[in-house]
């Protein structure tokens, strides 16, 4: 049940319905599933390798090494975890689910243009467009850079956020469920298109100086807004934004 390819430029084409207990390739591959592939352990992409996923594709963790890229427009169900690098990049133009997302480099990139939920993502540095509707349960961001295109909606029940910058397209949301928590650098919220964008909290609570900026042609819609607490005034660059 253990699959590992073996050399470079391996190719592994999947048409039917296999179940493996890991997969693994030691260097740069091609591998493609348009079946059910189930990997019971570890997906491990290695550098340099493409994954593609048109049919149904499910494991527990995944890995994806140095500019390993990997592109689902099927069904994607990660029970684990999934971790993006340095250089990585995760499309998704169709289905994910995923329990733990997460992302550490200034190059690696997620971008979601179909349904993607999440139940914990862990972001630092990296750029997370987002281009349909996506859901996260928790999120903790540090120096991210979120991009909400036209139209689009970024669901979150927590967040906590530390440094980083949001820009939101014309009527893009922002829409925080619960908690926000804006900490020690600054994050800001931009609105860059001719029509208002919304950033909605339910509750907020900054938790250091100039914990966010808001700009732009920017709507923020919460009940009981801090203003300018101790220590922790709210910084606000475009005029008459809440």
């Amino acid at each position: 049940k253990k699959l590992d390819l073996p050399s470079s430029n391996i190719v592994f084409t999947n048409y039917g319905k296999a179940t493996l207990a890991v997969l693994s390739a030691n260097n740069k591959a091609t591998i493609s599933n348009h079946g059910t592939l189930a990997v019971e352990g570890t997906f491990n992409v290695p550098a340099n390798t493409a994954v593609s996923n048109t049919g149904t594709l499910t494991a527990k963790d995944m890995t994806i090494n140095s500019s390993g890229t990997l592109m689902n427009s099927g069904s994607l169900t990660l029970k684990g975890t999934m971790d993006v690098p340095s250089n990585g990049v995760f499309v998704n133009t169709g289905k994910a689910t995923i329990q733990e997302l997460k992302a550490n480099s200034n190059d690696g990139v997620i971008t979601n243009e179909g349904t993607l939920v999440v139940q914990d993502a862990n972001i630092i540095n990296a750029t997370f467009n987002v281009n349909c509707l996506t859901t996260i349960v928790k999120m903790y961001v540090y120096c991210i850079k979120v991009n909400i295109a036209t139209g689009a909606r970024l669901d979150i029940t927590n967040l906590h956020s530390s440094g980083g910058i949001y820009t939101l397209q014309q009527e893009a949301i922002l829409d925080v469920k619960e908690q926000a928590e804006f900490t020690t650098f600054t994050s800001k919220i931009n609105a860059v298109g001719a029509k208002k964008a919304l950033a909605r909290f339910k509750a907020l609570s900054f938790k250091g100086n100039r914990s966010v900026s808001y700009e732009g042609n920017l709507e923020v819609a919460v009940t009981n807004h801090p203003t300018n607490p101790p220590y922790n005034p709210v910084y606000v660059s475009a005029p008459s934004v809440y």
